[in-house]
Protein backbone atom coordinates (compact mmCIF):
# COMPACT_ATOMS: atom_id res chain seq x y z
CA UNK A 1 0.00 0.00 0.00
CA UNK A 2 1.20 3.54 -0.73
CA UNK A 3 1.64 6.15 2.03
CA UNK A 4 -1.45 8.11 0.93
CA UNK A 5 -3.81 5.11 1.01
CA UNK A 6 -3.95 4.77 4.80
CA UNK A 7 -7.08 6.15 6.49
CA UNK A 8 -8.32 6.04 10.08
CA UNK A 9 -10.83 3.20 10.43
CA UNK A 10 -9.36 1.12 7.59
CA UNK A 11 -9.24 -2.66 8.17
CA UNK A 12 -5.89 -4.14 7.12
CA UNK A 13 -3.67 -7.18 7.69
CA UNK A 14 0.04 -7.82 8.17
CA UNK A 15 1.54 -10.46 5.83
CA UNK A 16 4.47 -10.78 8.25
CA UNK A 17 2.17 -11.49 11.21
CA UNK A 18 -0.90 -13.34 9.89
CA UNK A 19 -1.58 -14.67 13.38
CA UNK A 20 -2.53 -11.12 14.45
CA UNK A 21 -5.66 -11.34 12.29
CA UNK A 22 -7.27 -8.17 10.93
CA UNK A 23 -6.28 -4.79 12.37
CA UNK A 24 -7.83 -1.35 12.45
CA UNK A 25 -6.02 1.95 11.82
CA UNK A 26 -6.64 3.89 15.03
CA UNK A 27 -4.51 7.00 14.48
CA UNK A 28 -2.43 8.67 11.76
CA UNK A 29 0.08 11.38 12.61
CA UNK A 30 2.56 12.49 9.98
CA UNK A 31 4.48 9.47 8.75
CA UNK A 32 3.28 7.23 11.61
CA UNK A 33 0.22 5.02 11.84
CA UNK A 34 -1.14 3.09 14.83
CA UNK A 35 -2.94 -0.20 14.26
CA UNK A 36 -4.78 -2.38 16.75
CA UNK A 37 -4.91 -6.06 15.72
CA UNK A 38 -7.85 -8.20 16.81
CA UNK A 39 -5.88 -11.33 17.77
CA UNK A 40 -2.78 -9.61 19.12
CA UNK A 41 -2.13 -10.57 22.76
CA UNK A 42 -0.91 -7.04 23.43
CA UNK A 43 -3.41 -4.38 24.50
CA UNK A 44 -1.38 -1.73 22.69
CA UNK A 45 -1.91 -0.43 19.17
CA UNK A 46 1.25 -1.08 17.17
CA UNK A 47 3.05 1.88 15.62
CA UNK A 48 4.36 1.70 12.05
CA UNK A 49 6.11 4.03 9.65
CA UNK A 50 3.98 4.45 6.53
CA UNK A 51 6.89 4.32 4.11
CA UNK A 52 8.30 1.02 5.40
CA UNK A 53 5.24 -0.84 6.67
CA UNK A 54 4.32 -4.00 4.77
CA UNK A 55 0.55 -3.98 5.16
CA UNK A 56 -2.32 -4.99 2.92
CA UNK A 57 -6.02 -4.27 2.83
CA UNK A 58 -8.06 -6.93 4.61
CA UNK A 59 -10.38 -8.97 2.40
CA UNK A 60 -13.37 -7.65 4.37
CA UNK A 61 -13.95 -3.92 4.79
CA UNK A 62 -15.36 -4.34 8.29
CA UNK A 63 -14.91 -6.55 11.34
CA UNK A 64 -17.48 -7.08 14.08
CA UNK A 65 -15.00 -6.66 16.93
CA UNK A 66 -12.92 -3.85 15.41
CA UNK A 67 -15.96 -1.83 14.31
CA UNK A 68 -16.68 -0.91 17.94
CA UNK A 69 -13.19 0.58 18.46
CA UNK A 70 -12.07 4.17 17.93
CA UNK A 71 -9.32 6.42 19.30
CA UNK A 72 -11.43 7.23 22.40
CA UNK A 73 -10.92 3.63 23.55
CA UNK A 74 -7.16 4.21 23.82
CA UNK A 75 -4.98 5.97 26.38
CA UNK A 76 -1.78 7.65 25.13
CA UNK A 77 0.95 6.29 27.43
CA UNK A 78 4.71 6.72 27.33
CA UNK A 79 5.07 3.44 25.44
CA UNK A 80 2.12 3.76 23.04
CA UNK A 81 -1.66 3.68 22.66
CA UNK A 82 -3.11 1.39 25.34
CA UNK A 83 -6.58 -0.06 24.76
CA UNK A 84 -8.31 0.54 28.09
CA UNK A 85 -12.12 0.44 28.01
CA UNK A 86 -14.01 1.49 31.13
CA UNK A 87 -14.73 -1.98 32.47
CA UNK A 88 -16.10 -0.75 35.81
CA UNK A 89 -18.46 1.66 34.06
CA UNK A 90 -19.81 -1.12 31.83
CA UNK A 91 -20.17 -3.43 34.82
CA UNK A 92 -22.14 -0.90 36.88
CA UNK A 93 -24.62 -0.41 34.06
CA UNK A 94 -26.57 -3.42 35.35
CA UNK A 95 -27.56 -1.65 38.58
CA UNK A 96 -27.83 1.97 37.36
CA UNK A 97 -31.23 2.19 35.63
CA UNK A 98 -30.55 -0.38 32.88
CA UNK A 99 -32.86 -0.38 29.84
CA UNK A 100 -34.80 -3.59 30.44
CA UNK A 101 -36.49 -5.43 27.57
CA UNK A 102 -39.15 -8.10 27.69
CA UNK A 103 -39.08 -11.05 25.31
CA UNK A 104 -41.95 -9.42 23.40
CA UNK A 105 -39.84 -6.24 23.08
CA UNK A 106 -37.10 -8.26 21.37
CA UNK A 107 -39.47 -9.03 18.51
CA UNK A 108 -39.42 -5.29 17.75
CA UNK A 109 -35.88 -4.36 18.81
CA UNK A 110 -33.39 -7.19 18.37
CA UNK A 111 -30.13 -7.14 20.35
CA UNK A 112 -27.24 -6.13 18.09
CA UNK A 113 -25.06 -8.76 16.41
CA UNK A 114 -22.03 -7.39 18.28
CA UNK A 115 -19.79 -8.22 21.21
CA UNK A 116 -21.36 -7.52 24.59
CA UNK A 117 -22.42 -8.58 28.07
CA UNK A 118 -26.06 -9.13 28.99
CA UNK A 119 -28.10 -9.59 32.16
CA UNK A 120 -31.29 -11.47 33.00
CA UNK A 121 -33.69 -10.09 35.63
CA UNK A 122 -36.65 -11.90 37.20
CA UNK A 123 -39.63 -10.67 39.23
CA UNK A 124 -40.40 -14.24 40.30
CA UNK A 125 -37.24 -16.32 40.71
CA UNK A 126 -37.41 -20.03 39.85
CA UNK A 127 -37.87 -22.38 42.83
CA UNK A 128 -34.92 -22.52 45.24
CA UNK A 129 -33.16 -19.54 43.64
CA UNK A 130 -32.57 -17.14 46.56
CA UNK A 131 -32.64 -13.38 46.01
CA UNK A 132 -30.96 -12.42 49.29
CA UNK A 133 -28.04 -10.13 48.42
CA UNK A 134 -29.00 -9.93 44.74
CA UNK A 135 -29.07 -6.59 42.94
CA UNK A 136 -32.57 -5.38 42.10
CA UNK A 137 -34.12 -2.60 40.03
CA UNK A 138 -37.70 -1.39 39.85
CA UNK A 139 -39.93 -0.72 36.86
CA UNK A 140 -43.28 0.99 36.50
CA UNK A 141 -44.79 3.94 38.35
CA UNK A 142 -45.86 4.11 41.98
CA UNK A 143 -47.89 2.39 43.38
CA UNK A 144 -47.53 -0.28 40.69
CA UNK A 145 -43.75 -0.64 40.77
CA UNK A 146 -42.27 -4.11 40.22
CA UNK A 147 -38.96 -5.32 41.64
CA UNK A 148 -36.70 -7.30 39.32
CA UNK A 149 -33.66 -9.22 40.59
CA UNK A 150 -30.50 -9.60 38.50
CA UNK A 151 -29.80 -13.36 38.63
CA UNK A 152 -27.57 -14.05 35.63
CA UNK A 153 -24.92 -12.27 33.54
CA UNK A 154 -23.40 -13.66 30.36
CA UNK A 155 -21.06 -12.67 27.52
CA UNK A 156 -21.46 -13.03 23.78
CA UNK A 157 -19.64 -12.35 20.53
CA UNK A 158 -23.09 -11.83 19.03
CA UNK A 159 -25.69 -10.58 21.52
CA UNK A 160 -28.52 -11.32 19.11
CA UNK A 161 -27.45 -14.91 18.51
CA UNK A 162 -26.82 -15.74 22.17
CA UNK A 163 -29.95 -14.13 23.62
CA UNK A 164 -32.54 -14.72 20.89
CA UNK A 165 -31.33 -17.91 19.19
CA UNK A 166 -29.97 -19.87 22.15
CA UNK A 167 -31.45 -18.60 25.43
CA UNK A 168 -34.96 -17.88 24.12
CA UNK A 169 -35.18 -19.89 20.92
CA UNK A 170 -33.66 -23.05 22.36
CA UNK A 171 -31.01 -23.28 19.64
CA UNK A 172 -28.33 -25.96 19.89
CA UNK A 173 -24.56 -25.90 20.02
CA UNK A 174 -22.22 -28.31 18.21
CA UNK A 175 -22.93 -31.23 20.56
CA UNK A 176 -26.69 -30.73 20.19
CA UNK A 177 -26.92 -29.19 23.63
CA UNK A 178 -28.90 -26.11 24.66
CA UNK A 179 -27.56 -23.04 26.48
CA UNK A 180 -26.64 -23.60 30.14
CA UNK A 181 -29.02 -20.82 31.26
CA UNK A 182 -32.02 -22.30 29.44
CA UNK A 183 -31.14 -25.76 30.76
CA UNK A 184 -30.85 -24.39 34.31
CA UNK A 185 -34.21 -22.65 34.09
CA UNK A 186 -35.91 -25.71 32.63
CA UNK A 187 -34.50 -28.01 35.32
CA UNK A 188 -35.45 -25.61 38.12
CA UNK A 189 -38.98 -25.21 36.75
CA UNK A 190 -39.43 -28.88 35.82
CA UNK A 191 -41.79 -29.63 38.71
CA UNK A 192 -43.61 -26.28 38.66
CA UNK A 193 -44.29 -26.39 34.89
CA UNK A 194 -44.40 -30.16 34.47
CA UNK A 195 -41.64 -30.23 31.86
CA UNK A 196 -39.04 -32.89 31.06
CA UNK A 197 -35.71 -32.83 29.26
CA UNK A 198 -35.35 -34.81 26.01
CA UNK A 199 -32.37 -35.78 23.81
CA UNK A 200 -31.19 -35.66 21.04
CA UNK A 201 -31.09 -32.75 20.63
CA UNK A 202 -31.62 -31.29 24.08
CA UNK A 203 -35.10 -29.79 24.39
CA UNK A 204 -38.17 -29.71 26.59
CA UNK A 205 -40.24 -31.20 23.82
CA UNK A 206 -43.76 -29.88 23.43
CA UNK A 207 -43.34 -27.92 26.68
CA UNK A 208 -40.75 -25.52 25.17
CA UNK A 209 -43.54 -22.99 24.68
CA UNK A 210 -44.57 -23.41 28.32
CA UNK A 211 -41.07 -22.40 29.42
CA UNK A 212 -41.07 -19.42 27.05
CA UNK A 213 -44.48 -18.31 28.33
CA UNK A 214 -43.03 -18.28 31.84
CA UNK A 215 -40.03 -16.25 30.64
CA UNK A 216 -42.29 -13.76 28.83
CA UNK A 217 -44.15 -13.20 32.08
CA UNK A 218 -41.31 -13.18 34.60
CA UNK A 219 -38.04 -12.22 32.84
CA UNK A 220 -36.50 -9.02 31.48
CA UNK A 221 -33.18 -8.65 29.65
CA UNK A 222 -30.63 -5.90 29.12
CA UNK A 223 -27.21 -5.68 27.50
CA UNK A 224 -24.21 -3.44 27.10
CA UNK A 225 -21.94 -3.46 24.07
CA UNK A 226 -18.25 -3.89 24.85
CA UNK A 227 -15.22 -5.38 23.15
CA UNK A 228 -13.83 -6.63 26.50
CA UNK A 229 -16.52 -9.19 27.22
CA UNK A 230 -14.37 -11.45 29.43
CA UNK A 231 -13.31 -8.64 31.76
CA UNK A 232 -16.78 -7.09 32.06
CA UNK A 233 -18.46 -10.45 32.69
CA UNK A 234 -15.90 -11.40 35.37
CA UNK A 235 -16.23 -7.95 36.96
CA UNK A 236 -20.03 -8.34 37.06
CA UNK A 237 -19.87 -11.80 38.65
CA UNK A 238 -17.52 -10.44 41.32
CA UNK A 239 -19.60 -7.28 41.81
CA UNK A 240 -23.06 -8.86 42.00
CA UNK A 241 -24.55 -11.88 43.74
CA UNK A 242 -25.63 -14.09 40.80
CA UNK A 243 -27.14 -17.47 41.74
CA UNK A 244 -27.60 -18.71 38.14
CA UNK A 245 -24.00 -18.14 37.01
CA UNK A 246 -21.55 -21.03 37.17
CA UNK A 247 -18.01 -19.90 36.25
CA UNK A 248 -16.01 -17.67 38.66
CA UNK A 249 -18.93 -17.88 41.10
CA UNK A 250 -18.98 -18.89 44.77
CA UNK A 251 -22.75 -18.67 45.30
CA UNK A 252 -24.07 -21.61 47.41
CA UNK A 253 -26.55 -22.60 44.67
CA UNK A 254 -23.79 -23.23 42.12
CA UNK A 255 -22.98 -26.84 43.08
CA UNK A 256 -26.53 -28.14 43.67
CA UNK A 257 -27.68 -26.59 40.36
CA UNK A 258 -24.66 -28.01 38.52
CA UNK A 259 -25.43 -31.46 39.92
CA UNK A 260 -29.06 -31.13 38.82
CA UNK A 261 -28.12 -30.22 35.24
CA UNK A 262 -25.59 -33.08 35.05
CA UNK A 263 -28.16 -35.56 36.40
CA UNK A 264 -30.80 -34.53 33.86
CA UNK A 265 -28.32 -34.79 30.99
CA UNK A 266 -27.11 -38.20 32.12
CA UNK A 267 -30.66 -39.52 32.45
CA UNK A 268 -31.86 -38.42 28.99
CA UNK A 269 -28.80 -39.96 27.31
CA UNK A 270 -29.40 -43.34 28.94
CA UNK A 271 -31.13 -46.26 27.20
CA UNK A 272 -34.01 -46.28 29.69
CA UNK A 273 -37.59 -46.09 28.51
CA UNK A 274 -39.41 -42.77 28.58
CA UNK A 275 -41.40 -43.58 31.73
CA UNK A 276 -38.27 -44.55 33.65
CA UNK A 277 -36.44 -41.40 32.50
CA UNK A 278 -39.37 -39.35 33.76
CA UNK A 279 -39.21 -41.00 37.19
CA UNK A 280 -35.44 -40.54 37.36
CA UNK A 281 -35.69 -36.82 36.52
CA UNK A 282 -38.25 -36.38 39.29
CA UNK A 283 -35.91 -38.21 41.66
CA UNK A 284 -32.97 -35.98 40.61
CA UNK A 285 -35.07 -32.88 41.28
CA UNK A 286 -35.98 -34.23 44.71
CA UNK A 287 -32.27 -34.73 45.45
CA UNK A 288 -31.64 -31.12 44.37
CA UNK A 289 -34.33 -29.93 46.82
CA UNK A 290 -32.73 -31.94 49.64
CA UNK A 291 -29.29 -30.45 48.80
CA UNK A 292 -30.78 -26.94 48.95
CA UNK A 293 -32.43 -27.64 52.29
CA UNK A 294 -29.17 -29.03 53.65
CA UNK A 295 -27.40 -25.82 52.57
CA UNK A 296 -30.30 -23.78 54.03
CA UNK A 297 -31.21 -22.35 50.65
CA UNK A 298 -34.81 -21.19 50.92
CA UNK A 299 -37.47 -22.04 48.33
Amino acid sequence: MSENEYKVGMIIKSPEKPEFGPGKVIRINGNSIWIYFRNDNSKYARQYSKNVARLNRYKKKSDQFLNSLNEKNFVDTSIGLLYEPSIIEKCKYFCLKPKLKSIDDLNIEHPPSQFGVYGWYFDEPPPYVPTNGCTSVKTGSWPFRTKWWLLYVGKAKSLSERIVTYHIGGGHYAKRTMSSLRLSLGCLLSKKLGILLYYPPESFGKKEKKLNNWLEKHALITWVRTAYIDEVETCAIQEYYLPLNYEHNNHPLVQPLSNLRKAFRKIVKSSDRKGKKKRKQKKAYKQFVNDCKRLKIEK
